[in-house]
């Protein structure tokens, strides 16, 4: 598909898995992220089984829309972090630096303390998207660079060793 306006490749919906523990809310913002040209290709209640989830919708993004994120929905969170890292958005009416640290840390893109404003959806989801690989491309820079210092460090054993 092709863009008519630039004609470049036009880029599909990101895909997106929704979290929300109110069915009422969690309405709300499908609809803003539907007006937004996203596809919702899940929507859980609760983050208990997020990793298994993920692992079959494939999303290209998760948004949890939480009161307040406990230890187990933050550890669900590192674990989809480690195993199949996305961004993730989270928007919560708690507002703490201890949660909010602990959810970063967990692996969120973004941490929106205010609640939800479906006005407010797009942009926060392309800044979250934008940080998220950003940070990917940090971190593979940084294995980068510490497989080439383990080589070196190799080499200059191996040098040491015929030098002998």
């Amino acid at each position: 598909m092709v863009n008519s306006k630039t004609g470049k490749a036009a880029t599909p919906p990101l895909k997106v898995l929704l979290v929300d523990e109110e069915p009422g809310r969690a309405a709300i913002l499908e609809r803003a992220l539907l007006d937004a040209g996203y596809v919702l290709v899940s929507r859980l209640s609760s983050a208990d089984r997020l990793v298994e989830h993920v692992a079959v919708s494939q999303p290209d993004i998760v948004i949890v829309d939480i009161d307040s994120p406990d230890r187990d929905c933050l550890e669900n969170m590192a674990v989809l972090s480690r195993s199949n890292p996305k961004p993730v958005i989270m928007f919560s009416d708690e507002d703490n630096e201890e949660t909010i640290a602990s959810a970063i840390k967990a692996g969120v893109s973004a941490y929106v303390a205010d609640g939800m404003n479906p006005d407010r959806v797009r942009p926060i989801v392309q800044v979250a998207v934008a940080r998220f690989r950003e940070f990917q491309a940090l971190k593979n820079e940084l294995q980068k660079t510490r497989d080439q210092l383990a080589d070196r460090k190799l080499i200059d054993k191996a040098k040491g060793l015929l030098m002998k």
